[in-house]
């Protein structure tokens, strides 16, 4: 989760719908293809203000299809190989293997090329968990998208440690200090990308961190205090190689705010044999 910039230039994108709209199929679509561009930039992508333009077929298949054709080409490549990506821009684990259609070409196939609407991401979230969701009940509740939302920059969310801690759960909850619909976006966009990897890693975190305590103290006595401290260091080491949001940072951000799952990791550190 982390806001990027925009991957190409409006005019870049705009020219792909003129070459592509040469092709007899797509001959009289050039004026309605280029006014849903304009109005995908306008609304930042944001799915309650961008409706579908109303493509039917045989033209909205051939508009999904040019996707498939050029997926593996030099413009998608590239954004799928965004370098120096610390973390999923969607759902912050540490790979970054796939793209994801921000709002879906199933719903949207006059955005399937679009590279304004084509963010790198990874396959826990983009093929196991979003899908073609793209938007919640009511509005602000959709994606929050890594090109128009600079919020993702901050810090928007953390990981809860739902006790008893010997068998401990955890829920992905936006972090303090967004605004209300910055936390309507956050929530759905939690609930909707994070999944069993998610869990599975966190899990695992949580029942190795007491042994890391224990190596880490070296001997020295291991108090609530010793351990705060290893956490707000670990949290700051977590931000600077895996970003502010990803899978291990907002974990550590969750344990830090927490005295009672410290309190835990103290106990089991002090019991690891």
């Amino acid at each position: 989760m982390k806001h990027l910039p925009l991957p190409v230039a409006d005019l870049a994108d705009d020219r792909v719908v003129r070459t592509v709209c040469k092709q007899p199929i797509f001959a009289n679509d050039e004026a309605q293809w280029l006014a849903a561009y304009a109005a995908y930039r306008g609304a930042g992508g944001d799915p309650w203000l961008v409706a579908p333009a109303g493509f039917q077929d045989p033209v909205a298949t051939a508009q999904r299809r040019l996707y498939e054709t050029r997926k593996k080409g030099g413009p998608v490549r590239r954004i799928r190989d965004t370098p120096n990506l610390l973390c999923c821009p969607l759902c912050g684990s540490l790979t970054t293997d796939s793209l994801d259609h921000l709002l879906p070409k199933a719903v949207y196939p006059e955005f399937s090329i679009m590279r304004a609407n084509l963010v790198p991401a990874c396959t826990h979230c983009n093929a196991a968990n979003k899908g073609d969701k793209h938007r919640g009940a009511q509005a602000p509740e959709r994606f929050i998208h890594p090109y128009f939302d600079a919020f993702a920059d901050g810090v928007i969310w953390q990981v809860r440690i739902n006790p008893p801690y010997v068998a401990a759960t955890f829920d992905p909850v936006p972090a303090q200090g967004l605004t209300a619909d910055q936390v309507a976006m956050v929530t759905y966009h939690l609930e909707n990308v994070l999944g069993k990897a998610f869990h599975s890693r966190t899990r695992t975190l949580w029942s190795t961190y007491p042994g890391s305590i224990r190596i880490g103290a070296q001997g020295d006595p291991i108090t609530a205090q010793s351990v705060a401290a290893a956490v707000a260091l670990d949290l700051d080491k977590s931000e600077h190689l895996d970003g502010k949001n990803g899978w291990r940072t907002a974990f550590l951000r969750g344990l830090a705010a927490d005295p009672a799952a410290i309190a835990y990791v103290v106990a089991a550190a002090i019991a690891y044999p």
